[in-house]
């Protein structure tokens, strides 16, 4: 099978319905390869891009700058807690490769958690030279603000993220819910992998605890 093939094959529902509204068609899902190429390469034509018919970072890129990726809190919400208790592995390093995907990596880490519910691969892009990670999440969202802007507490829909300290790993998740001064939100940890799923939702106060930093993306300010 070649890499185009696989490419094809390996379209996200999401991404194949974010390609069908940029052409005016409206809800579509073809199973046929051919068809998923002609739309790619019809996407490209449109975009400038070099009309190869294969989905690649550039294309991808320029389908989700176009305003295909969660642009609500409530939006942001539903796809984190979509993903709850299907099976993911806790793996440092992986996931959040994919773009528009349907549901998290099989392994994921919890910014790649965060990559792949806003849509977008964790490496660096045209607009961020910076992987997606725990650290820039932090940095980012209280400095250049690149792709996230830091708000003053917890409200449904921000991202909360602390950075590496001493050795130890940061962490990230997405709030939910505020029941007085208890946070809940989802996040994908090493430490929920024993309950059979490393994404869940759950209390996660204990950022509060920490020195973390709430942020909302960029195109979802104001």
């Amino acid at each position: 099978m070649s890499g185009k093939t696989s490419a094809l094959k390996a379209m996200s529902y999401r991404s194949l319905q974010a390609l069908g509204q940029q052409g005016g068609l409206g809800p579509v899902y073809p199973l046929n390869l051919t068809t998923r190429g002609t739309l790619v390469t019809a996407f490209q034509r449109t975009q400038g891009l070099v009309t190869d018919g294969w989905p690649g970072d550039a294309t991808y890129y320029t389908l989700w700058s176009q305003g295909h990726r969660p642009s609500t809190a409530g939006q942001i919400i539903a796809i984190a807690r979509s993903w709850c208790n299907i099976g993911t592995s806790y793996k440092l390093g992986s996931g959040g490769y994919d773009w528009l995907p349907d549901w998290a990596a099989p392994e994921c880490d919890c910014s790649g958690f965060i990559a792949s519910v806003l849509g977008r691969s964790r490496r660096p892009q045209p607009d961020c030279e910076y992987w997606l990670s725990t650290d820039f999440i932090w940095t980012d969202c209280a400095t250049t603000q690149t792709l996230f802007v830091q708000v003053p507490k917890a409200q449904p829909g921000a991202i909360v993220a602390y950075p590496d300290s001493d050795g130890k790993q940061g962490h990230t998740a997405i709030v939910t819910t505020l029941s007085g001064s208890t946070v809940f939100g989802v996040d994908c940890a090493s430490s929920s992998s024993h309950r059979g799923d490393a994404v869940t939702e759950r209390d996660i106060t204990f950022f509060d605890k920490r020195d973390s930093r709430y942020c909302v993306p960029v195109w979802m300010q104001g």
